[in-house]
């Protein structure tokens, strides 16, 4: 009763949440539809072109380059497409009103079964709620720091500190992406708990189709799966189940990967690069702290060479401490779990636990270009 009780508030959350964003987005008058809202309407926008494209054309072209092949992941399009296709329902109102909270009521649902099998339900829900609603402090920058600047992101605050969070999930890829990233979460975890090969092959597919959904997710899960398996100590079972699932993973990413290369040169969107500490600069830029930062370097360090390690320190200290926020509270937890000092689940532990770490660490080495795409 009360994971019956947790979920409904889940879904309550997500569906509030999609009233405040979503309730006066689309107007519809005699004389035309209105759409509000800024680029964040615009990407809707371009999602509900694909998914109308994918009604009658799979896979969809793309809209920019027109006629060109669509570079990215249509996949969650095609059941808004179908519903739009046999149901009869307008596209707009789909997409400007209910797809992304459902994909959210999702994400929700997903995430707190996957920490449900790791934990009791208030952990679980408190989890899922934080993720929702706000998991950094970029609500609080917004209110106390000054906004003297064109690049402030007035719309979407936490991409201000480029931390993928709340707003975000409302409009971009993250929103559909959850669920599946979730659920793939969710079989590994029971492929460790149970060592059934069924979980093996449903967590490794999930987890491929992230390479599709989001490279980004897909190299972080993959890196922490294989950090899990070097670091398992003794546990030479969980060591063989997590390898089992990378190998599994990589079989099923064969086919999207052949895609890639067999794709047009003209019609590839972005490509990943190494390019250290992109983001903490990039955040500085945002928050129109350039010149206080390069005026401090100057003040503090007189030798210049050493003044960009500095200026690096005190763009990565606010990324992570704002960008990061609450969730700094599990950082004790996340050491617990990599040293695989817990009671239960030790392996399952010590996955999340290395997931952490990677999705800390690979933005500083890993972007795309354009930087957009980031």
């Amino acid at each position: 009763m009360n994971d019956a009780i947790a979920c409904a508030m889940l879904v309550a959350l997500c569906a509030s949440c999609g009233v405040l964003v979503f309730g006066n987005r689309l107007g519809t008058t005699p004389p035309g539809i209105m759409l509000y809202g800024d680029y964040d309407s615009a990407d809707l926008a371009y999602y509900a072109a694909e998914a109308s494209e994918a009604s009658h054309t799979v896979p969809p072209t793309a809209s920019y380059y027109s006629g060109h092949k669509l570079n990215a992941a249509y996949y969650p399009h095609l059941v808004l497409a179908m519903i739009h296709r046999f149901a009869d329902v307008p596209i707009l109102p789909i997409y400007f009103g209910y797809a992304w909270p459902t994909f959210l009521a999702l994400g929700a649902l997903a995430g707190y079964v996957l920490v449900r099998a790791l934990a009791p339900w208030p952990v679980a829900l408190l989890s899922m709620a934080l993720i929702v609603a706000g998991s950094d402090f970029s609500y609080l920058a917004a209110w106390f720091l000054p906004h003297d600047t064109v690049d402030w992101d007035y719309v979407l605050w936490p991409t201000n500190f480029l931390s993928p969070t709340m707003h975000v999930l409302h409009f971009n890829t993250w929103g559909p992406t959850m669920p599946v990233f979730l659920a793939g979460l969710y079989g590994v975890v029971r492929a460790l708990q149970t060592h059934a090969h069924g979980w093996i092959v449903l967590g490794a597919f999930l987890i491929a189709v992230m390479f599709e959904f989001k490279p980004f997710a897909y190299i972080v899960v993959m890196a922490a799966l294989c950090a899990a398996a070097v670091f398992s100590g003794r546990d030479w079972t969980g060591r063989w189940r997590l390898i089992a699932i990378v190998a599994a993973t990589l079989v099923f990413t064969v086919p999207l990967i052949l895609d890639i290369f067999a794709l047009d040169p003209a019609d590839r969107r972005s490509q990943l690069v190494v390019d250290f500490f992109l983001l903490p600069k990039r955040m500085l830029i945002k928050l129109g702290l350039v010149e206080t930062v390069n005026a401090l370097a100057v003040r503090v360090i007189p030798v210049e060479f050493l003044r960009t390690p500095l200026i690096l320190l005190v763009a990565t200290v606010v990324f992570l401490l704002v960008g990061t926020g609450i969730r700094w509270l599990g950082a004790p937890g996340v050491w617990r779990a990599v040293r695989g000092q817990v009671d239960q689940n030790a392996a399952s532990w010590r996955l999340l636990g290395w997931c952490v770490i990677a999705g800390l660490g690979i933005p500083f080495v890993l972007t795309t270009q354009p930087y957009v795409d980031t």
